[in-house]
């Protein structure tokens, strides 16, 4: 479940649940109803963790059970990389 490989994998990263709000720019308590299954991250977030922890987005919402990017995951988020960096370089000086 998505909840279950979120918390594996940020305590692999060895980071806390307010390291990873400041990641995903949300709430310390956003994250933790990601990790106890009361919510799911929309797609930007879910974007941003798989980019951060380096797995693939299947892996995240356990669709998969191998980590690594398919392909045609690496294409979609260079991609998202690129829309996101738009978005920010626009509403950078608001």
């Amino acid at each position: 479940m998505f909840k279950d490989n979120l918390v594996k994998i940020r305590k692999q990263k060895g980071i806390t649940q307010s390291d990873l709000a400041k990641i995903l720019h949300c709430s310390k308590n956003a994250v933790g109803k990601y990790e106890r299954g009361e919510s799911e991250p929309d797609i930007h977030s879910l974007i941003v963790l798989s980019n951060y922890f380096g797995v693939s987005i299947d892996y995240l919402v356990d669709h998969s059970n191998k980590p690594e990017f398919e392909p045609y995951e690496i294409d979609i988020l260079k991609e998202a990389i690129l829309i996101l960096r738009k978005y920010f370089d626009k509403h950078e000086d608001q």
